[in-house]
């Protein structure tokens, strides 16, 4: 069973992960390339702010009825952004250090740094690329324990991860017969729960596809060889080869297939090796460029499964529906997180309204930017581990915006079965590793401007999350509601209110949390 109640105790500072170096170095290279002479430019922008706020907490350490601690919390967070955009270089760099401070009965002191780093670089122009990117985030390590999404609790189910990826990798067109890519990568993950979790994983991507000059009949060939290193476990090999062809009976509708070989390496549940020829058959479906359908089928040695995308984009309103069945591992979303990036969901909103893609992104930026919204929406919590599952995913999420406000609301079903075996490291460990999970929700956020200054923004999500394995339920309701006032070009105060709502089917799993912060955002 989780533990979710901590005693008052004076709260460490997340240990430091090995690779920690080359974290620095991933870093350190995009933003050398960055400040060098030759990408100066009035593309290149450099802007520093600081964040104070003071927040009122009364469960800080989000304990059950009867055992609750209020405190006031004094935080300091000084931001910087940089992004750079030339022809052959991009970059986008966000980083802040939140310096807390908890007065009272949780007398504590605490320092989170979050890293959100992108960097594409063109070294030799139709050739030679280095893609790279870093990030330090801080999130819940399970869905079966306190859920909270604010770095002021001090909760025992909040950890610390850091993720880099650098990628080198050689692309080339073959007259208008051919493209060829052939990608190494190496990446990292490491989190504050100890060395049991933290991996290193080498991958190999091939493919060549057909050019401009196969109209009717495209075609592709690809390979994939990733190697994960586990610090404490054995490693896992996931490997696959596949050719695929396609036929275009017009510009609206095509079908696609393809045919293939999946072999993998790690201890399977039932016995068998985890390998064996793979096959997909499917179509897509685009009438309009507003309007696209997929639908694909495929055969593994694991089952079979299906893949369904479809979108609808209308001037003031986009529609997506997915539904998608595969192998995955926590790992994987940790380095393409599992979530919905507010500035590409906005970019396909207002895509109809602001043409010119410049101009679109400066109006995401500033909208984000005076309205305080997150960097990313809420998705599902998943339980850190190291088993390979099968997932199955649906998601629907629709989108309209109007003169004064903005109404995003989705929708999820996942569940999660075990496809490789419990080690005797993971089952000790006290996160309750549960091997067969499910859950469903939803998640509403609702934008209004009362003026160009001040605006409100209103967030409500669900997530119930239930074990097949043992039969724990928790149920989180988190609701917050915000208000911005842009005082001058460079100072934005707000007022926020969260109350946050956990239910499960035993005692100590019930709690409630309210939070109510002032903030002062300085641009410096």
């Amino acid at each position: 069973m989780v533990t979710t109640m901590v005693k008052n105790a004076t709260v460490r500072n997340h240990p430091r992960k090995p690779c920690q170096s080359d974290l620095v170095g991933i870093i350190g290279i995009p933003l050398m390339l960055a400040l060098s002479s030759n990408v100066w430019s009035d593309e290149l922008t450099v802007s520093p702010s600081i964040v104070t706020k003071e927040t009122y907490n009364d469960n800080v350490f989000l304990s059950q009825p009867g055992f609750t601690t209020s405190s006031w919390i004094t935080e300091l967070t000084p931001q910087l952004v940089i992004k750079a955009s030339e022809p052959s270089f991009k970059l986008n760099f966000n980083y802040e250090l939140q310096n807390l401070h908890y007065a009272g009965d949780a007398h504590a002191e605490r320092t989170n740094q979050m890293l959100d780093l992108n960097s594409t670089s063109s070294f030799v122009k139709n050739l030679l690329y280095l893609d790279a990117s870093a990030a330090i985030n801080q999130q819940n390590s399970t869905p079966f324990a306190g859920i909270t999404n604010s770095n002021a609790t001090l909760s025992a189910n909040r950890l610390e991860l850091r993720t880099y990826s650098v990628a080198p990798y050689l692309k080339t067109n073959f007259a208008q017969e051919a493209t060829g890519e052939l990608r190494f990568s190496r990446d990292s993950v490491n989190t504050s729960l100890g060395s049991l979790y933290n991996s290193n994983a080498n991958t190999v991507k091939a493919n060549l596809k057909s050019g401009p000059s196969f109209a009717t009949v495209d075609w592709n060939v690809q390979y994939l060889n990733e190697k994960i290193l586990y610090e404490a476990e054995p490693a896992v090999t996931l490997q696959n080869g596949s050719f695929g062809s396609g036929y275009h009976f017009s510009s609206e509708f095509a079908i696609n297939g393809s045919v293939g070989y999946e072999k993998n390496n790690y201890p399977t549940t039932n016995g068998t090796a985890p390998q064996g020829n793979t096959w997909s058959a499917g179509f897509t479906w685009t009438p309009t460029d507003r309007t696209s359908l997929s639908v694909t089928g495929t055969k593994h040695y694991y089952g079979d499964t299906y893949t369904v995308a479809a979108s609808e984009r209308t001037f003031a309103s986009v529609w997506s529906l997915g539904y998608n069945e595969g192998l995955i591992t926590s790992r994987d979303q940790f380095l393409i997180p599992a979530t919905t990036n507010t500035s590409d969901f906005l970019n396909s909103l207002w895509q109809s309204s602001i043409t010119n893609p410049e101009q679109r992104q400066q109006a995401i930026d500033a909208f984000i930017h005076s309205t305080g919204l997150p960097n990313t929406l809420t998705t599902p919590v998943n339980t850190v581990t190291n088993q390979v599952f099968l997932q199955k995913s649906l998601q629907a999420s629709v989108a309209v915006t109007g003169a004064q406000n903005t109404v995003i609301f989705s929708l999820f079903d996942i569940t999660r079965d075990e496809e490789s075996l419990n080690t005797a490291a993971n089952s000790t460990t006290n996160l309750g590793l549960l091997s067969n999970t499910k859950q469903t929700g939803g998640n509403i956020l609702w934008t209004l401007n009362f003026s160009p200054r001040t605006s409100a923004v209103f967030m409500d999500g669900y997530n119930k999350a239930k074990s097949a394995s043992n039969g724990i339920t928790y149920t989180n309701n988190n609701f917050t509601t915000t208000l911005n006032h842009q005082l001058d070009p460079k100072l934005r105060v707000s007022l926020e209110f969260q109350h946050l709502n956990n239910s499960a089917n035993f005692n100590t799993g019930n709690f409630r949390d309210n939070l109510v912060s002032f903030t002062l955002l300085f641009s410096l």
